[in-house]
């Protein structure tokens, strides 16, 4: 089904689709098939459009297994993976980014960053935690809140991390 609605809104011009972060691989739903029934979808569209739409399958695991399912979803013909940087650690992103035969883009994902930020008075600073490092251990794009979204993120923090990604 969601290869389905990747494929509509490929036809519609998107860039980018990537996997829920909480979605990683379930007897309903594991990884590598997902990967291959979404660049079905992408090779399609590409076909009507000649746009070419990445999908960004989410390969988070323990870090023992993550260079696997990494391997697996490149050798499936995945455009690009998910990982979820926060709970696996910034050292296993690293792993993935610094090994050749992992050759798409990798995208960090922030699910649990609240936990190490969130607190005025404790954790570490948010543009660290999502930005810099991720960055430094070889993300290629990197899931982050805005001042506008779901998650309370003040704008002065947003324009910080924004600021410390392109530097």
């Amino acid at each position: 089904e969601s290869a389905v609605v990747f494929h509509q809104v490929a036809l519609g011009g998107a860039d980018i689709v990537k996997d829920d972060e909480l979605l990683v691989s379930h007897p309903w739903s594991h990884f590598v098939d997902r990967v291959r029934e979404h660049e079905q979808a992408a090779r399609a569209a590409y076909e009507h459009t000649g746009h070419r739409t990445l999908y960004f399958v989410n390969i988070t695991d323990r870090p023992d297994r993550l260079v696997a399912n990494a391997y697996r979803a490149v050798e499936a013909g995945a455009s690009g993976l998910l990982v979820d940087h926060v709970t696996v650690g910034v050292s296993a992103l690293a792993m993935l980014a610094d090994d050749p035969a992992i050759d798409v883009p990798i995208m960090g994902h922030l699910a649990f960053a609240g936990a190490m930020y969130a607190s005025p008075r404790t954790g570490v600073s948010s543009h660290l935690v999502l930005g810099k490092l991720p960055r430094l251990a070889g993300a290629d794009l990197i899931i982050y809140p805005s001042p506008y979204g779901s998650l309370q993120y003040a704008r002065s923090k947003h324009l910080r991390l924004a600021q410390t990604m392109t530097d």
